[in-house]
């Protein structure tokens, strides 16, 4: 708290808790929160929840102490998967965490998932895709699986011979651009793309975001700071497409 109120004290108004496990002592956030309120902090703040440990009371106090977006690791609509991540959570639990956090009145509320296990197969991603459409979040993010030097995913793979290490020690790999037993990177990012578009341009969303920007000050406030720089944003779009459009099989699998 010391450490909020001399920030806040040189002037600085929105806060990132970079901290996974934010929500996992529910009477500390929400004796934070109150903290917040008596010294009169007007702050705007953002951090990630787990979503098996949420409560709707928490939510409205962080709410009235000034959480405008929440983060929830939603991973997989797949219990197989999430097993095999060892979460420790169900679909249902983010089902349920994401309409909390929405009656609770958080403005953004940002859900993550992650496709190309070892294994998991097509149906399964299209489940998670799926699944997505049907929860109420604002911001999608979709990632798919990557391996990394160090991680129990990466050893395994190494082990088994998947991972050749002397190669790909410094930047990794995507799981599904070296295991024959995962559906394809290339497969993968299209159909990640797909979902993407589908979303996005759902005439519901549009009218239902639309709605919830006009009634949100932090988000009308974001909206008209996007307007301001459109050809920016119009710009990295366009190049995005263009790269997406015109990389080769050799971009994919090195």
């Amino acid at each position: 708290m010391k450490e909020l109120e001399y920030l806040h004290s040189e002037g600085y108004e929105q806060f990132l808790f970079v901290d996974d496990n934010f929500t996992l002592n529910l009477k500390r956030v929400a004796k934070l929160c109150r903290m917040m309120r008596k010294e009169g902090m007007d702050i705007e703040w953002f951090c990630d929840s787990r979503v098996d440990n949420c409560k709707y009371d928490v939510f409205r106090e962080m709410v009235k102490a000034g959480c405008r977006i929440l983060y929830f690791g939603i991973e997989s609509a797949n219990q197989r998967i999430l097993d095999y991540y060892k979460k420790g959570i169900t679909p249902d639990e983010s089902r349920s965490a994401v309409r909390k956090a929405r009656k609770a009145g958080v403005d953004v509320i940002v859900g993550s998932v992650i496709v190309g296990a070892p294994d998991e197969t097509r149906k399964e991603v299209e489940n998670t895709l799926k699944f997505m459409l049907e929860l109420d979040v604002d911001v999608p993010q979709l990632n798919i699986l990557g391996a990394f030097t160090g991680t129990d995913l990466w050893n395994d793979m190494v082990a088994k011979g998947i991972i050749d290490e002397d190669k790909l020690w410094e930047t990794g790999a995507y799981v599904s651009q070296v295991s024959p037993y995962t559906v394809p990177f290339k497969e993968l990012r299209s159909m990640v793309y797909d979902y993407f578009k589908g979303f996005v341009l759902r005439p519901r969303l549009i009218l239902t975001e639309a709605l919830r920007t006009v009634k949100s000050p932090f988000r009308l406030a974001g909206a008209v700071q996007n307007v301001a720089r459109i050809n920016s944003i119009i710009d990295t779009v366009t190049e995005g497409i263009r790269y997406d459009t015109a990389s080769q099989p050799s971009d994919l699998d090195s």
